[in-house]
């Protein structure tokens, strides 16, 4: 009897796991998204850890200007020539 014919496999490498890593990283995003979306920020402690993030990283006195979030109506501070508006 004669031998079937050997059947090549003509898909090239197995990335199933691709589509499921994917997947996974999609929906962790959303998730985040929704939570910031949902979130109301703190401005006092946004601008204490500002503050000390940029005197640390300078080792020097920085003072903040004033600028309005639309969000929520909050004021914010930011570095002077950071482009935000």
């Amino acid at each position: 009897m004669a031998k079937p014919p050997a059947i090549k496999n003509t898909e090239g490498p197995q990335e199933d796991w691709l589509t499921t890593y994917a997947d996974s990283i999609t929906l962790l995003m959303c998730f985040f998204v929704v939570m910031f979306s949902m979130s109301e920020p703190n401005t006092e402690k946004f601008e204490a850890v500002s503050k000390n993030i940029v005197e640390t990283l300078s080792k020097k006195d920085v003072k903040h200007h004033s600028v309005t979030c639309a969000r929520t109506s909050a004021t914010w501070r930011r570095m002077p020539g950071s482009g935000a508006r």
